[in-house]
């Protein structure tokens, strides 16, 4: 092969990256998608848009997989449960009007039928789920998923720092 189609060839790869090697459930029900954040509906549940793949351009409603938050009540925000206004608002601050890459677990499809999804925000990869049960917004879910061990350890972190819902809720 020619030098300078070997080099085109390069560069071509290097600006179209495939998707990225991010934590998944065995047997993932779908393969890694990207979205972007339409709505945060509230600290485990938001609107997306599939930017790629056999739902482009589709709205779907998903619950962030392994974590579980304190309910919002939209029509009464006073009437919220303790930290769940600052749980929702620190979703909206992370993932409102992001690109996320999307991984699955071993099930697609949870209660009320949302499809159940790891989020990963594209700027820096930070793994959505993971960084609330850490910083104590989010408890582990009572329902089963890959990660269950290792949300559980930084959970049990978040209640000895007292942060989130194991304290004030104020940070």
């Amino acid at each position: 092969m020619p030098r300078s189609l070997l080099l085109t060839s390069a560069l071509f790869l290097a600006a179209c990256p495939g998707n990225p090697d991010l934590p998944e459930g065995p047997d993932a029900c779908r393969s890694v998608t990207l979205a972007r954040v339409v709505e945060v509906i509230d600290g485990d549940t938001a609107d997306v848009e599939f930017l790629e793949g056999d739902n482009l351009g589709e709205v779907d409603r998903v619950r962030f997989n392994g974590i579980d938050t304190p309910e919002v009540d939209h029509d009464d925000p006073l009437g919220s449960e303790f930290c769940g206004l600052r749980a929702w608002n620190e979703a909206i601050s992370l993932l409102e009007g992001e690109e996320v890459w999307l991984t699955f677990d071993t099930s697609c499809t949870g209660t009320f039928g949302r499809t159940l999804v790891y989020g990963f925000r594209t700027s820096d990869e930070l793994w959505f789920n993971e960084h609330m049960v850490e910083q104590g917004y989010a408890r582990v879910s009572g329902f089963d998923f890959a990660f269950v061990d290792s949300f559980t350890s930084k959970e049990e972190e978040a209640m000895l720092a007292g942060r989130g819902l194991w304290g004030d809720c104020t940070e």
